[in-house]
């Protein structure tokens, strides 16, 4: 084979052959078998150790073919070094005459194949075969590489999201959970995790609704969404959102699982910042349900939650012929991106009382089932504005 390495050839991305060999009469008879079986390659020969070496940093082998016996060298030394620094790299060996014995030593130390020069035929197909075989390799590694990556990326999630993923098989009664799920439990991986065991962690107020939940899956089929509570390996009390679904084919329920406990104390001081606001406050998700009100909506029009669960029974009540208009405002409001100031509306109270209310609208977070929420706060200027009337009514009195 040529010693001289084609600039041009390797921007074409030909097969680069190492040959480890001291004869160039074998090496052009190996190329001669290779080019005739129609592979188009590259390739650089070297004799020592040195060159060897240095042609696997600089030269970037797809294949090394070696010999078995050289003057200051051999096959086998050259294998090893092969196998420690470039296991991607495949070696044939490529030899006058070789043992049984011979052989069984050099396969076990990682030759993917042999071939004598006197059947040097067999030498294209071999490697053909072997770079197909080191192709499916490198995709496995490549493709548990990529699995490995998302699994880290999971993992890394679930940590970050307090979230975690569970199986339960019917018939065997095994369990399974992410990592995730053992952390927000606050137990070691090697916890020995049973159906019973995992239903404990649940407070006695949480224990018979997760219990029926899990009943109903098993016998009805019936999937599950609850928020409960519970009491982990170190004793802390958390708020958790588990959801289950039924996979009737392999007889497992599996499902999702988060700690919920930071949303819960957050929405605790939403709620109590809301039901005390000096402002008339609602908060009402796209759907049109009215989630809260504050204690000061329903000092000034006299609607509860009962009065008006819903935006349109608000509209309805409060803006009478002008409803529908206000409802479609307020539908609107659920593409805001940023707070948005309304302006000034006028609203009929539960006992006839016309108020004039200045409106400003916030987008919040979606609900957990994917509802957008929308935080109006009103500030009621109606006796600002009765003064101002009364004030223009006296100025101009007092001008006539």
């Amino acid at each position: 084979m040529d010693d001289t390495v084609n600039k041009a050839a390797i921007r074409v991305k030909k097969l680069r052959i190492l040959v480890l060999e001291d004869t160039p009469t074998d090496a052009e008879l190996a190329g001669y078998e290779l080019r005739k079986a129609g592979i188009d390659f590259i390739s650089k020969r070297v004799e020592k150790r040195a060159e060897f070496v240095h042609a696997l940093e600089e030269f970037h082998p797809d294949i090394v073919l070696s010999d078995y016996k050289l003057p200051d060298f051999d096959g086998m030394s050259a294998l090893q070094i092969v196998r420690r620094d470039y296991p991607e790299i495949p070696v044939i060996i490529v030899t006058g005459a070789l043992t049984d014995v011979k052989a069984v030593e050099l396969i076990h130390a990682g030759a993917m194949d042999y071939v004598l020069k006197e059947q040097l035929v067999r030498l294209a197909p071999s490697v053909q075969r072997v770079l197909s075989e080191m192709q499916e390799v490198n995709a496995r590694k490549q493709a548990a590489e990529a699995l490995n990556k998302i699994q880290l990326l999971l993992d890394e999630t679930e940590q970050i999201g307090k979230v975690g993923g569970w199986e339960f098989y019917i018939d065997t009664g095994k369990v399974i959970w992410s990592k995730g799920i053992y952390t927000i439990h606050e137990v070691d991986s090697n916890f020995e995790l049973t159906l019973e065991k995992a239903i404990d962690f649940y407070t006695p107020a949480s224990r018979p609704t997760i219990e029926l939940a899990v009943s109903r899956a098993i016998e009805q089929d019936e999937a599950f969404d609850e928020e409960l509570e519970i009491i982990t390996g170190k004793g802390n009390l958390r708020n958790v959102h588990t959801i289950g679904k039924i996979d009737a084919e392999h007889r497992r329920i599996y499902g999702f699982f988060q700690d919920i406990s930071e949303r819960k104390t957050m929405d605790k001081q939403l709620r109590e910042s809301i039901l005390s606001s000096p402002n008339p406050v609602m908060m009402h998700a796209e759907d049109g349900e009215v989630l809260m009100l504050s204690k000061m909506w329903t000092a000034i029009t006299g609607y509860d939650m009962n009065d008006i669960p819903t935006t349109r029974r608000w509209a309805d009540k409060a803006y009478g012929i002008q409803s529908e208009i206000a409802l479609e405002n307020i539908e609107a409001l659920y593409g805001l991106q940023e707070v948005r100031h309304e302006g000034e509306r006028v609203v009929r109270t539960a006992s006839g009382e016309i108020r004039l209310w200045d409106f400003q609208n916030q987008p919040l977070q979606k609900l957990p089932d994917g509802r957008r929420v929308v935080l109006s706060m009103a500030t009621d200027i109606t006796e600002r504005e009765r003064a101002v009337s009364e004030l223009r009514i006296a100025a101009t009195a007092f001008e006539s």
